[in-house]
């Protein structure tokens, strides 16, 4: 059995994804940026997406989405540098410290995750995506529609 849909799969692929692909030395590298700039450390959720994942542009198959628009996702968490305040603001609100994967969507909003594993597109708001990773791209790239963590 597949880990993804045959529509969700074909652009990792085309992105460079395999199964079992590993990028440590990017990941420590932007573990080290981010640490080292903003002071934020990267849990071991984020590692491992960052790991199977980094450096990846994925673009959507369709232009036509289920419950919104589909939209590209480009993982590379030095896009976090200097958005430590952004983080700090939401964190409250979601009651959990989170950790930037990347941008969707050509930066209309951060990929972020959280320590249990769970996906959200932050801005000025903050939206839900998906309780883990693999599901949150499925969503993102089949436009699934995300939900508001705001009041």
């Amino acid at each position: 059995m597949n880990r993804f849909p045959p529509a969700v799969q074909q652009p990792l692929l085309q992105a460079g994804w395999r199964p079992g692909r590993e990028v440590s030395s990017l990941v420590d590298q932007w573990a080290t940026l981010l640490r080292d700039r903003d002071g934020l450390v990267m849990s071991s959720e984020a590692r491992d997406c960052l790991r199977e994942f980094g450096g990846l542009l994925v673009k959507p198959p369709t232009t036509h989405g289920i419950s919104s628009a589909p939209v590209s996702v480009l993982i590379d968490a030095s896009l976090g540098v200097g958005e430590k305040d952004r983080w700090a603001l939401f964190e409250p609100i979601l009651r959990t410290p989170i950790f930037p994967l990347g941008e969707v969507d050509n930066g209309h909003y951060y990929l972020c995750i959280d320590g249990k594993a769970r996906i959200y597109l932050v801005m000025d708001d903050v939206l839900g995506v998906a309780r883990k990773f693999d599901i949150a791209l499925v969503h993102l790239l089949l436009g699934v529609a995300c939900f508001p963590m705001l009041p």
